[in-house]
C-alpha cells in the first residue's frame, strides 16, 4: 500500500486544477442548456436538454463539493472565461447577420454534446483514479452515458433537417 504522501492526489493543486477545469465546463455546458430552452427551435429535443441541464448542474454542485473537501473553490477566471465564450458563441453569424441561421440548432447541440462528454469522461477518469467518494461519481458517468448518444441522435437529426430538408427521413443506425 502506498503511503499518502506517495498517492497520486497527494498533489492537492494538480487535482483541484482538473476538478476546476471541469467544473468549468459543465457550468458553460448547463448555460448553455438553459439557454437553448429558451430557443423555440429545440422544442422537439426540449426534455432531453432540461436533462443534461439537469445532470450538468447536479454534476456542478458534485464538483464544488469535491473542491471544498481539497480546500479549493471554484476557478473563478476559468468560470468567468467559459461563460464568455457561451455568450459570444450567441452572436455567432452562421452566415446570417440579421437573423438566426438554421445551423445554430445542430452546432448548439453539437456543443451540448461535446459538453455532456466531457462531464461523462471527467466522471470516468474520477472513478479510475478513486479519489472521490464512488457512489456519486458512478451515478454521474452512467447519467452522462445515457445522455450522449441520445444527444447524438438529437443532433444528427437537426443536421438531417437542416442540410437536406427535401430528403426522405431516415432512421437512427
Amino acid at each position: 500500500m502506498t503511503s499518502e504522501r506517495d498517492h497520486p492526489t497527494a498533489d492537492r493543486r494538480v487535482v483541484r486544477v482538473y476538478l476546476g477545469d471541469h467544473l468549468a465546463v459543465m457550468h458553460g455546458g448547463a448555460a448553455l442548456a438553459a439557454r437553448m430552452l429558451d430557443a423555440p427551435h429545440h422544442r422537439d429535443a426540449a426534455g432531453l436538454i432540461e436533462e443534461v441541464a439537469a445532470e450538468l448542474a447536479a454534476g456542478c454542485v458534485t464538483v464544488r463539493a469535491f473542491l471544498g473537501q481539497l480546500g479549493g473553490s471554484p476557478p473563478r477566471l476559468k468560470m468567468l472565461a467559459v461563460g464568455t465564450v457561451e455568450r459570444i458563441g450567441r452572436i455567432k453569424m452562421n452566415g446570417r447577420v440579421a437573423r438566426r441561421s438554421p445551423l445554430s440548432e445542430v452546432l448548439e447541440l453539437e456543443a451540448l454534446r461535446g459538453a455532456i462528454g466531457t462531464a461523462g469522461a471527467f466522471w470516468a477518469a474520477v472513478e479510475r483514479a478513486g479519489f472521490a467518494a464512488r457512489a456519486p461519481v458512478r451515478d454521474h458517468a452512467e447519467r452522462c452515458a445515457d445522455l450522449g448518444p441520445r444527444v447524438e441522435e438529437a443532433r444528427l437529426a437537426a443536421a438531417a433537417r437542416v442540410l437536406a430538408p427535401d430528403a426522405p427521413a431516415r432512421e437512427p443506425a
